[in-house]
């Protein structure tokens, strides 16, 4: 589950680039920011961004910790991260929605060649 919940995070950092189009409550970014604090606390991970969407419009863009320790360097909304092999379970669910929503099938030989 904590992988599950770093990869996520890491994946939403991806939409850092966009202008905020919504504005979220300010108790709810408190709540965002303490939840963001205990992740970062309870995994050691250094730096993490996000990005939350509400009504399908931006709402809030925020970087928290360090994205490098050494120099340190603090995370900003705008840094782009190394994903490494995490992208690859977010691969395999997409794949496997679109097959289930019949929009490709598993044989189908352009997929084969497309994930070797």
């Amino acid at each position: 589950m904590r992988h599950l919940l770093h990869s996520l995070i890491l994946t939403v950092s991806l939409l850092v680039g966009a202008r905020l189009q919504a504005q979220l409550p300010v108790a709810m970014t408190a709540k965002i920011d303490t939840i963001a604090a205990k992740a970062l606390a309870d995994s050691g991970t250094p730096g993490l961004s996000i990005a939350v969407i509400k009504d399908g419009d931006i709402a809030l863009v925020k970087a928290y910790g360090n994205a490098r320790l050494e120099p340190p360097t603090p995370a900003t909304p705008e840094m782009r991260y190394p994903i490494g092999s995490v992208s690859k379970q977010f691969m395999a669910c997409a794949i496997l929605l679109l097959a289930q929503e019949e929009r490709l099938s598993l044989d189908d030989p352009d997929l084969a060649s497309f994930l070797r």
